[in-house]
């Protein structure tokens, strides 16, 4: 048989060989999730909707002094702490798990707060105020970073972020403690309320600072990054002319449960392909 032949035979042999492969790589290669479903889309935007327009309308009754603000941030926390019981129920991977457990940690803390400001004349709540503040903004950091580590490859810039970002957080809550100005300076109360104001700078930048969360995680990248940024702003001393405070702090709390459904619908999903 002449060479060329041969060799023509030979080559087709091989090309043939890496379609299969290929084909065969094709087929084996996890496909992604799809999260965002018709049905669940629609169950998402009707909470969203619901516990919007609820938080309104509640709102519009704390302005008119018809019942305290304790009442509906209370009902929204046990939504809240419900909806990351669920997401601990059904976790299945380990980072889930432990970020649920510090959520729902979290809510308890946020929850204690309403009861302290419920029951406690306000003359006598600065200090275990400050004390449950600090805590619960450092349990949220520790389920951020629980969470947003979970299904995420890291890539080059997420390891430098995780290396840094605790060296340049200590340094921020040094610097803000040590300018401070005001009755509380160089007080336990203020480096309390220094680290508060740090840690939920840094929860924002554990999701909105790392592109593999906007890819992996849109969803609960964007509404966990934004559930500090409320937090903090209305933290800072303003003159408030109507429930604006009362309003996004039932949002924050929103965006904290809506955030678990989205996590527990991939944990399902997960589970079904088992």
């Amino acid at each position: 048989m002449p060479e060329s032949v041969i060799r023509s035979e030979k080559g087709h042999d091989e090309e043939t060989i890496e379609n299969i492969e290929s084909t065969t790589e094709a087929v084996s290669a996890p496909q992604p999730l799809i999260i965002w479903t018709p049905g669940f889309m629609l169950r998402f935007m009707l909470v969203l909707v619901i516990g919007l327009s609820a938080a309104s309308l509640f709102t519009e009754g704390v302005v008119n002094a018809i019942y305290p603000a304790e009442w509906g941030e209370l009902l929204y926390t046990a939504l809240a702490f419900a909806a990351w019981l669920a997401v601990f129920l059904s976790a299945r991977s380990n980072w889930v798990r432990l970020g649920a457990v510090l959520s729902i940690i979290w809510t308890v803390f946020m929850g204690a707060h309403f009861c302290v400001t419920l029951l406690v004349p306000h003359d006598q709540t600065y200090t275990i105020l400050a004390h449950i503040d600090a805590a619960k903004d450092i349990v949220l950091l520790g389920s951020f970073l629980c969470l947003s580590i979970a299904h995420t490859t890291l890539q080059r810039w997420d390891n430098w972020f995780l290396r840094i970002a605790p060296f340049i957080a200590a340094l921020g809550i040094f610097i803000v403690y040590r300018y401070a100005s005001g009755p509380l300076q160089h007080t336990l109360r203020g480096l309390e309320n220094s680290t508060a104001s740090i840690v939920l700078v840094l929860c924002c930048c554990i999701w909105w600072l790392r592109p593999s969360c906007w890819k992996i995680q849109p969803g609960p990248t964007f509404m966990l990054g934004l559930l500090p940024i409320l937090q903090f702003y209305f933290s800072l001393p303003h003159a408030y002319t109507g429930g604006e405070p009362v309003f996004f702090t039932l949002v924050v709390l929103l965006l904290s449960g809506l955030a678990a459904i989205r996590i527990l619908q991939h944990e399902r999903l997960v589970l079904s392909k088992i």
